[in-house]
């Protein structure tokens, strides 16, 4: 009995699994954090499309400020804590560029036209449900 009580205990290598996914998440959330901190500091509470002051609490789809990623996180997980690839939008901006124009799906309803550095001067470019421009602003 003595022997069996002599040997030690297996050693456990780092955190338990569900601790790790625990921390994981965490440091998820706080880069994720980060990130739209750095994107609101850049474009300096406004929206890009618009240049109207944006809040982050705001209760209008026009008041409320988003954090655009300009490529997808599903196509583009690399980027997903890249600044340089996501802009500030209003609530409202933010679902048009998410949305596709009805009669025409190759269009965005609000489409996004500029360098790949999405710091640098933007165009922006609204269009109607068949694809056809409404007005544009740049930068």
């Amino acid at each position: 009995m003595d022997q069996v009580n002599a040997q030690p205990h297996a050693r456990q290598k780092g955190l338990p699994f569900a601790l790790q996914q625990e921390e994981k998440k965490l440091s998820k959330k706080e880069r994720e954090a980060v990130c739209r901190d750095a994107v609101w500091l850049r474009d300096k509470n406004k929206s890009r499309a618009t240049g109207r002051k944006l809040s982050r609490k705001g209760k209008g789809l026009d008041d409320r400020g988003e954090v655009h990623h300009c490529d997808k996180r599903s196509t583009h997980p690399e980027t997903k804590y890249d600044t340089s690839v996501q802009l500030l939008l209003s609530k409202r901006e933010h679902a048009l560029a998410e949305a596709v124009c009805p009669n025409k799906p190759s269009l965005a309803l609000l489409e996004i036209v500029g360098p790949a550095d999405r710091a640098l001067p933007q165009t922006f470019i609204w269009h109607d449900k068949d694809g056809n421009e409404l007005r544009r602003r740049s930068e």
